[in-house]
């Protein structure tokens, strides 16, 4: 039965979908445009990016593919920050031009606050004062009401992995981002 549905033909289709559906929501400080409008993908920033993943300790999918495009250091984080975490991660990462954030392990409801917990949300809002934000949202785009402030912002929502690869695809210039935000 997986041989029958999981065609070549079916995996095509499920990828055209994700690069039509992932969504920029905001690129304020132009990460993947320049002045000009033309196409300027991240890597221009290579000299020093780093990536933090919030709600998974392990290396994602999302972080392994944005480290074939340039050399990156990678940050992650449970679902809690404690403060010593958060001191110590926005000394490192601060230190850093552009900082590449993704939210992982998310849920679907307002009231779980999407999978997001206060000391995530207070960590990126603070790193985002001290240097450069690009969040990935991999989850429900209401969640992006917390981040107001994030001058870029995409919404892949969902963890699927070929929703990863195609997000580091999309921030590195490899794609053009197609997708309209279903909701306001």
């Amino acid at each position: 039965v997986r041989r029958e549905i999981n065609t070549p033909a079916a995996y095509q289709m499920k990828r055209t979908l994700f690069e039509n559906a992932l969504t920029l929501v905001r690129d304020d400080r132009n990460f993947t445009r320049d002045a000009s409008g033309a196409a300027q993908p991240v890597s221009t920033f290579t000299d020093a990016v780093a990536t933090l993943a919030l709600g998974d300790t392990t290396l994602t999918l999302f972080q392994q593919n944005c480290g074939r495009y340039a050399p990156l250091v990678h940050f992650n984080v449970g679902l809690t920050v404690d403060s010593l975490t958060t001191a110590r991660l926005l000394d490192s990462l601060s230190r850093y031009r552009l900082v590449l954030v993704s939210h992982h392990k998310t849920r679907s409801r307002a009231r779980d606050n999407y999978g997001l917990s206060d000391s995530q949300i207070a960590l990126v809002n603070q790193l985002n004062r001290r240097t450069n934000v690009a969040l990935t949202l991999f989850g429900n785009p209401y969640s992006a009401k917390y981040f107001d402030d994030c001058p870029a912002l995409m919404v892949a929502f969902t963890e699927d992995p070929m929703a990863q690869e195609v997000a580091a695809q999309m921030w590195f210039g490899a794609l053009d981002v197609r997708g309209k935000l279903p909701v306001t």
